[in-house]
Parts: C-alpha cells; structure tokens; sequence
C-alpha cells in the first residue's frame, strides 16, 4: 500500500523567504503584513541563525498568493531574481567541489539547514540524469514546488553551465497559466510526469567544474555539518505536548487554549515554549490528526464520517479537505489502499 507523506513538523531557514519578500516589495504590496500572517517579522530576514516553522513557511506564501491573486505566484518570484543574490555558502559549496556529480553528493546532505521538507535525489539513467525533488507536505501548493524547482533551474548554470539541463517535469497537470512555464524557465516543461524533476545529460556529470577547490570545498562542508548540527530539535517539551493532543483529541477539546490549560500553562506560554523548538501548535495538531486518521482508515469496517467525528471535525468535508493537504490522497482512496 502507498505511504503518504506525514504531516510535515520541522523547520526551515527564514531566509527561505527573502525572494518572496523581495517580490512583495518591488510589486508594491505590504510584504511587513503579508510576513506576519506566518508570525515573521522583517527585520528576522537579517538574522543567519533565525528558523520558522514549516507551518509558517507555507502561511506566508499562501497570504501571498491570496494578497496578489497570483497563482503562479512561484514561477514570477523565480522570474523577478537575480542568480547573482544567490552567492550562498551552498552554492560555494556545490562550485567549489571537483564535478556536478560530487557538486551534488555534497550539498543534498545540508538541504535540510535551508529548508527541512525538500528531499532531493539524483539518478542516471541510460545517458539522462534525473534530479528529483520531493516536497513533503506541500504536494498540492503548486507554487512553492514551481518556486523550489525554477530557483534551482536559474542558479545551477553557476555552477554546472546551463547547457547540462534539458528538461523540467512536474506532477500536476498542466494549470491554467502553463505558458508561463516555458516562458520563465526557458526550458521544455512535462506535466502529470513521474516525479517532479529536472532532467539533462549525463555526459557532463564527471566533467572538472571550473572553480573547484578542495581546500575551500573542505572547509565549506564542515562549516555546513556545523549549520546542520545547530539547527533545533523537536524538544521533550514538544513531545509533551503531542501527547496531551493525542490523550484529549476526540473526547475534549484540543484547541492551544484547552491543551496549554490541561498542563497548567497559558496559552501564550505554550506557543512561546512550542516555537523556541521550531513548531508550532497546529503543526503538532495536525501531525496528530493524520497519524490517528491513517491508523483509522485502515481498520475494517470504518467509515470516513466515524473517523472525522474521532478526530473531532464539524464535518466530513473538512475532514476531507485536511487529509488531502496532509496526504495528497483522498480519504477514500488511502482507505482503498489500506484495504
């Protein structure tokens, strides 16, 4: 049977969202206020160490979708940056190591710092190398994917030269702005593909990169383990609190208020303590949910209804709406699956 991805809990550099920001504001638009939907401020984009929740990550892009109107959003972000401001420790990382194939071995690792959702993967097949990117959690926010995916497209020719890249697929069909695609990217695009990727020949995979430096490529990558090693784990405080969602979800209320009462605590202090571990309280709230609704439908004889009343939604549509955000899949099919 499949295996949706879980609710996503993690954390994400705040810098992740400096294009965005840098969008917002050349547009004309209140990037301050759109920020604070995910509890961001601006002057946070200045902080090297700072990191928001996932929850939050995808909070302010959506404001930003809905404040604009703009569903490809993703691909005019891409579209408005200049590969220039992307002279990151990575992309120092990636040029100064000795070909694109060790170029990659070296920074998927450390993905993770800027952005702990995005799974990458590279494979070579026949004479085509496919590099893949999974984004746990945001399977239907197409722009963030379009975003994710368009960046890598414009900063790789730094690194490798464009003329390695032949291809772009993505999973979704083709929406109705799809000639921005190849507009913007410069590059054939194919949707309902297989994974979303971004393909080109393998010739050029073990060819010398001009700027590679083992000295300075060392010294990078022991600056990124020490990056990796910084960034926060979900404390005993946050597993805590998972627990008590989980003992109450169903039999009473597991609104913040209601859960951070049951431990004796404000509401305020609670979602303090939850950020100080890179969560936050709906994060925790909707992992919950997905587990418990997994295990559930998996069970002979339940109904979709029985386990969105288990899991104390109003209705069974919001319930469906939920678990498609959580999973990808409807209830009824991940229900099928299991059976």
């Amino acid at each position: 049977m499949p295996h949706p991805a879980p609710a996503v809990q993690g954390t994400c550099h705040v810098k992740s969202l400096a294009s965005l920001t840098a969008s917002l504001r050349e547009w004309g638009y209140d990037a301050a206020e759109i920020l604070a939907e995910g509890d961001v401020r601006l002057e946070q984009l200045d902080d090297p160490e700072h990191r928001i929740s996932i929850d939050a990550y995808r909070s302010v892009w959506e404001a930003a979708r809905r404040e604009t109107g703009d569903e490809a959003i993703g691909l005019h972000v891409v579209e408005n940056f200049d590969p220039r401001n992307a002279i990151t420790p990575f992309v120092y990382l990636a040029s100064s190591s000795a070909t694109p194939r060790e170029a990659f071995k070296r920074v998927a690792p450390f993905i993770q710092v800027a952005h702990n959702a995005v799974v990458m993967d590279l494979e070579v097949v026949d004479d085509r190398t496919i590099f893949r990117a999974e984004f746990r959690g945001f399977e239907d926010d197409l722009y963030v994917i379009e975003y994710f995916i368009g960046m890598v497209v414009k900063i790789a020719p730094m690194i490798v030269g464009g003329q390695q890249i032949e291809e772009i697929w993505f999973k979704h069909s083709p929406p109705a702005y799809a000639a921005e695609y190849p507009r913007i990217l410069g590059l054939d695009v194919l949707f309902d593909a297989p994974d979303n990727a971004i393909t080109g020949r393998a010739e050029g995979l073990d060819r010398p990169l001009p700027n590679a430096d083992e000295v300075l490529c060392n010294m990078l990558e022991r600056q990124a383990i020490a990056a990796l090693e910084r960034m926060p784990k979900v404390s005993d405080f946050a597993h805590v609190v998972r627990q008590r969602i989980e003992s109450q979800i169903g039999c009473s209320d597991v609104s913040a208020e209601a859960v951070a009462a049951a431990l004796g605590l404000s509401d305020r202090t609670l979602r303090r303590r939850l950020s100080e571990c890179g969560v936050r309280y709906q994060e925790l709230l909707d992992s919950v949910r997905c587990e418990l609704a997994r295990q559930a439908l998996a069970r002979p004889g339940a109904t979709v209804g029985e386990v969105a009343f288990s899991l104390g939604f109003s209705d069974t549509s919001a319930f469906h709406k939920a678990f498609r955000r959580w999973t990808g899949i409807r209830p009824s099919d991940y229900k099928q699956a299991a059976r």
